[in-house]
């Protein structure tokens, strides 16, 4: 399978779950065996159950998201997707910004995915021509 379709169907799934606060729609683009990795110093959550858990728990600390993702950059062995998300965290004005570097299993959903990210106090919007 294409790796540009389902990198396009995992922004389109938290594009829509984040905001949303669904943890179910996130628990769906995850594969049974998938290891998510959600910063390189935490322990993985694995399969949809663990993606959903992750999920759940990350956003009952936020409110008002507004999230954008850059255009997929394809690699040999998967993806690599920016984010970038300007939030209330637990009442604090603040924006994250990161990467995922995603592999799919066959049927198109996440098998494994790292991210790497940084938070700042405030809200501020992606400058122009991030994500491409």
């Amino acid at each position: 399978m294409e790796r540009l379709e389902p990198s396009r169907v995992w922004i389109a799934g938290w594009a829509q779950a984040w905001p949303g606060r669904d943890p179910n729609l996130v628990a769906s683009l995850y594969a049974e065996e998938a290891e998510f990795r959600t910063h390189p110093f935490r322990d993985p959550y694995r399969g949809p159950d663990g993606a959903r858990d992750y999920a759940r728990r990350a956003f009952q600390d936020e409110d008002d998201v507004r999230c954008w993702f850059g255009e997929p950059r394809i690699t040999e062995g998967g993806a690599v997707v920016e984010y970038w998300a300007s939030l209330l965290e637990e009442g604090r004005e603040a924006t994250i910004v990161g990467a995922s570097l995603l592999r799919f299993a066959p049927d198109g959903r996440v098998s494994s995915q790292r991210d790497y990210w940084h938070i700042a106090d405030g809200r501020r919007e992606p400058y122009e021509g991030w994500g491409r």
